[in-house]
């Protein structure tokens, strides 16, 4: 009887499937104005608001230009197939460029996206990755909405099999013993 505890309870350790988990960072809190904190694969980021008009803006919000130390990052990660082209890299906002125009990090560009209004200070978002401090969050507390995260879990389809399989051989040994005993 005991063997056949031991098979039961093996059988259920390979029944089980392993679960990943699709997880980013949370949104920076910091992003400068004209930009919005977003998350993704790449690493959490301030994401420009672009816009061509004030048209294209919200909540009082205006479009300007602004000149920004600007950067790509890839927001893929690692589930992709191999076989499937990539996306393109995504532009995001590391800071504002300084008075002389130059960056420490990545190419000062001028670009025109949404200033002030409701918008202005939110630094929440979600779909992006990587600027702000590089630490993935500010100081500002503010509320975070994180849109556009995918969570999957992803297992072996035959394992469940395999440990109901696991577990009709232990019976058929154990009432095989059985019979031998009497």
């Amino acid at each position: 009887m005991r063997s056949f505890a031991l098979l039961f309870a093996s059988a259920a350790l390979f029944a089980a499937t392993p679960a990943l988990a699709d997880v980013v960072d949370s949104p920076p809190t910091n992003c400068p104005d004209g930009s919005d904190g977003e998350t993704c694969h790449g690493g959490p980021h301030c994401e420009p608001r672009n816009c061509a008009t004030d048209a294209d803006c919200s909540g009082g919000a205006t479009c300007a230009d602004r000149s920004f130390c600007m950067q790509e990052i890839n927001c893929v990660g690692g589930w992709l197939d191999p076989d499937a082209a990539l996306p393109p890299l995504k532009p995001i906002v590391v800071e504002p460029c300084d008075a002389a125009g130059t960056c420490a990090t990545g190419t000062c560009k001028s670009i025109k996206v949404c200033v002030g209004g409701a918008q202005a200070g939110s630094g929440s978002g979600g779909s992006g990755a990587g600027a702000g401090d590089g630490a993935g969050g500010g100081g500002d507390g503010g509320d975070v909405v994180v849109k556009g995260c995918t969570c999957t879990a992803v297992g072996d389809q035959a394992a469940p099999w395999l440990g109901l399989a696991m577990v009709a051989v232990g019976t058929g040994i154990a009432a095989a013993r059985r019979r031998r005993a009497r």
